[in-house]
């Protein structure tokens, strides 16, 4: 993370609870506060995430399986990419032994609707192992499985995605560790 992400990020966390003229007696009161309102923002959105999910946009059985595995936020970042996949052309490239290698050239469309312009991506399936990988590197650095795959795994009749696609942060039957941590200062018989 760089450093003005890094500080973008501890301002979004203090942001209403400190300010420039805060004491450091203050400073700790509000730094607890923001804890606490963090971990109350966590627990509603794992609440809503149990008691309630995104209808499904297409029939695909992987998007079920998702649908049950992701919390909602990312369940709904999952959507976007199917949204997404509308806008995509497959091509099948070649085999090299027990790679396929698929081209999924992804439309790019500005804000007016008018085609700005197309991206190639490769997509490469190992069969026997289900390996997966496409050139956008999107579930490498998010963690969510990209429109040009989606493609693929609807070409190749994909019924359920391997767990190595689910990554474990992004479900909901997983809690978070630090929302059990409790202040020092709320237990009575601590000195």
């Amino acid at each position: 993370m760089s450093t003005a992400r890094r500080s973008e990020s501890i301002n979004a966390f203090f942001d209403g609870y400190v300010g420039p003229t805060t004491s450091l007696k203050q400073f700790v009161e509000q730094y607890d506060n923001a804890l606490k309102s963090k971990i109350e923002k966590e627990n509603k959105a794992d609440f809503a995430t149990f008691n309630s999910s995104f209808p499904m946009l297409t029939n695909c059985h992987f998007e079920k399986q998702l649908q049950e595995a992701y919390t909602n936020k990312n369940f709904k970042l999952f959507q976007d990419e199917l949204r997404g996949m509308l806008y995509c052309n497959l091509t099948f490239v070649r085999l090299e032994g027990v790679t396929s290698i698929f081209q999924v050239t992804d439309i790019l469309k500005g804000k007016d609707g008018r085609v700005r312009r197309q991206v190639g991506f490769n997509v490469h399936q190992k069969e026997l192992e289900f390996d997966i990988r496409c050139t956008c590197r999107l579930f490498e650095f998010k963690g969510i499985i990209c429109r040009h795959i989606c493609k693929v795994l609807i070409e190749k009749n994909v019924k359920e995605i391997p767990s190595q696609y689910i990554l474990p942060r992004w479900r909901k039957d997983i809690k978070c560790w630090h929302t059990y941590v409790k202040n020092c200062y709320e237990d009575i018989q601590t000195n």
